[in-house]
This record gives C-alpha cells, sequence and structure tokens, in this order.
C-alpha cells in the first residue's frame, strides 16, 4: 500500500473466433451492474476508511482494433501496458477498466484490468470471467440470463463475512492453517535498498541477461526459497485447475 506503487492487476482472456463487441458490451454492462461489491470507492470523512458503493453511471467497457496494425499484438502489448500504469483515483473512479482488444476478424482478447484493493485473481479470472460468459453466451443466442446463486452486493458479502468469521467452519480453518504452517519457515523479507549510482546507470542501458543479472543481483538482494511439495498435492492443484478450464 505505497502511493509510489500502483497496485494494479490484469486478467486476459485470448478468444479464438468471431466475438461481437456489442454483445460483449451489454454482457460487461449487465454483469457490472449486478456486482456492487467490485463498484466501490474508498473514502475517509474524519470517522475513519469506509467502502462506499457507487452506480456504473456514464461507465462503458473499452473497444480497441488493432486489425489494421502491422502487428497487432504488439500494439496491443503497448496499449494496454500504458492503460495499467494509469492511476485510479481511490475515492472516486471506478477500480476497474473492462474491455476487448480486435486482433483480426477471428481473435479478440477480453481484457480485465483492475485495481487489487477490489479483488484478486480469482475473483477476475475464476468467478466474474465465468459469469461474463455466461451472461455473453445468452445474450449472443438471445436467451434469458441465468440468475446468480448469490446476489454479488456489498452488503450480502460483508454479513457472510461476519457469518464466516463467528462460525465454527472459522475456528476449524483457522486451526487448520495454523497446524498446516506450524513448522514453515519465517516470511523472506526484500530489503528496500538504495542503488548505487553505477547500477542506476547500467539499468539505464539496455543490457544482455548475462549483464542485468551480473550487475543487479547483488546490490538488490534478491532471495531464493525451493518450497517441497508432496505429490498428492499437486496431482489436486492440477486436476483443480484444469476443471476451471
Amino acid at each position: 500500500m505505497s502511493a509510489d506503487t500502483l497496485n494494479h492487476a490484469l486478467t486476459m482472456w485470448d478468444v479464438g473466433g468471431e466475438l461481437d463487441p456489442a454483445v460483449m458490451e451489454s454482457a460487461f454492462l449487465h454483469v457490472m451492474d449486478e456486482a456492487e461489491v467490485l463498484r466501490v470507492t474508498f473514502r475517509d470523512e474524519g470517522d475513519g476508511l469506509r467502502l462506499t458503493p457507487r452506480d456504473l453511471g456514464d461507465w462503458r467497457p473499452f473497444l480497441l482494433d488493432f486489425d489494421s496494425e502491422a502487428d497487432p499484438e504488439q500494439a496491443a502489448r503497448e496499449a494496454l501496458a500504458d492503460m495499467l500504469r494509469e492511476p485510479f483515483d481511490l475515492g472516486r473512479d471506478l477500480l476497474f477498466r473492462l474491455g476487448v482488444v480486435r486482433l483480426g476478424p477471428a481473435r479478440s482478447l477480453v481484457v480485465l484490468a483492475y485495481h487489487h484493493l477490489i479483488s484478486d485473481g480469482f475473483g477476475m479470472g475464476g468467478l466474474l470471467s465465468r459469469r461474463l460468459a455466461e451472461v455473453y453466451t445468452a445474450l449472443a443466442r438471445g436467451e434469458k440470463v441465468p440468475e446468480l446463486p448469490h446476489p454479488w452486493d456489498a452488503e450480502s458479502f460483508a454479513t457472510e463475512a461476519a457469518q464466516y468469521r463467528g462460525s465454527r467452519k472459522h475456528t476449524e480453518d483457522r486451526q487448520f492453517w495454523q497446524d498446516y504452517l506450524a513448522d514453515a519457515p519465517a516470511p523472506a523479507q526484500v530489503p528496500r535498498v538504495t542503488l548505487p549510482d553505477s547500477t542506476r546507470a547500467v539499468l539505464r542501458e539496455p543490457m544482455s541477461d548475462a549483464d542485468r543479472w551480473g550487475e543487479l543481483t547483488e546490490p538488490i538482494g534478491m532471495v531464493s526459497r525451493t518450497l517441497t511439495v508432496p505429490h498428492a498435492e499437486v496431482v489436486g492443484w492440477t486436476r483443480t485447475a484444469k476443471d476451471m478450464d
């Protein structure tokens, strides 16, 4: 939570085949209207920091078309990098930038860029992405959009979180992780260092990989740690990942 560090993230889906931008825009608007829990700002009015839900207002998803570019992928890469570098006003802005990048007649990118304060990778790459796909499919087929199994409003999430914290399940989960991590090593601490002038000079010049590692490993103080994971856990993770495809 450093003011000079943009805690932004991006989930991107590479879609093969024709994607209807108008239907995708309708899907974005439908889902983000449902997802009040993502439509929040952070405000401190003297009594502490609070989450403030807000309406979509005139927000619209973006559409970037690089079909005519000599290198559509590179053009998209540069445009999305600029988008991620653009800061959010946490007290005023909707903390996401969602849209479609068209690379060709049969290839598009569905882009979910967001501030990490409102979601993690599972929320965007899992829950939100699945809901977008579900709504887009229904709209494209002219079918009724399926209802959400649980509301995505901020009050419901807060109520469920409070219920969980006071439940036996929370106590059991907490005890499980305390036992599971009892013998874990202390977390690695990445030191904050001031790079010497010689290293700063190297950073400003093009470098080969060998030069980069040779010059930077020592002054930055990189930390490496190897963790051995039981084979059964890896099998379980792999199965879960495949089930989410």
